[in-house]
């Protein structure tokens, strides 16, 4: 059971049990640890025998947990590190967890470069700003930071054809102007 959306914030926290049959069992999801001090979810599986699903299966759609979330915090500890030690060897869960700042940004390169450097994984469904450099984004000081996770990108106005990071990476080269979808861990202050 959740405790609900106790803590406030410009977007919306909440608390989550999440309980595992065995501390060793896998959890249903998919996450990555780039951000500090926060653990992002990647995906999250929909097999209902995994914790994450059983979880998710007994509480109302705004307490479930979602591809994109945050976790800030695992039985009362912070920090990526400490957290993720928690997954291994804890079978009883609390997870407070964050909803993520969603940005539309409009870019304009002009035959310049944007000035990032990016990472991703093989099962990411994103870029994540790594760096921002000389360039595009820190020189037109776009609303784009390090940190970030570029979801989407394609011309304004224009479909979205970006389903992986590879795609992503192609669109921020070859498009021009760019509108980026961008996922954000809200500041914690």
């Amino acid at each position: 059971a959740a405790k609900g959306a106790e803590p406030s914030g410009h977007r919306p926290m909440f608390y989550a049990q999440v309980v595992k049959p065995a501390a060793q069992c896998r959890h249903g999801w998919s996450l990555d640890m780039l951000n500090e001090g926060a653990i992002f979810v990647n995906k999250v599986s929909s097999d209902p025998e995994s914790p994450v699903a059983a979880y998710n299966n007994s509480v109302p759609d705004e307490l479930r947990i979602k591809p994109y979330d945050y976790i800030i915090e695992v039985n009362g500890k912070r920090g990526t590190q400490e957290m993720y030690k928690l997954f291994g060897k804890d079978e009883h869960l609390e997870l407070l967890v964050q909803r993520p700042l969603w940005l539309d940004v409009d870019v304009r390169k002009d035959g310049k470069p944007l000035g990032v450097e990016l990472k991703f994984g093989t099962a990411a469904s994103f870029v994540f700003v790594d760096a921002i450099g000389h360039g595009v984004i820190k020189r037109g000081r776009h609303d784009v930071r390090v940190g970030d996770r570029i979801t989407s990108a394609s011309t304004p106005g224009g479909d979205d054809l970006t389903a992986s990071p590879q795609s992503i990476v192609t669109a921020l080269k070859e498009l021009d102007p760019l509108k980026l979808r961008i996922c954000r861990l809200p500041d914690q202050t």
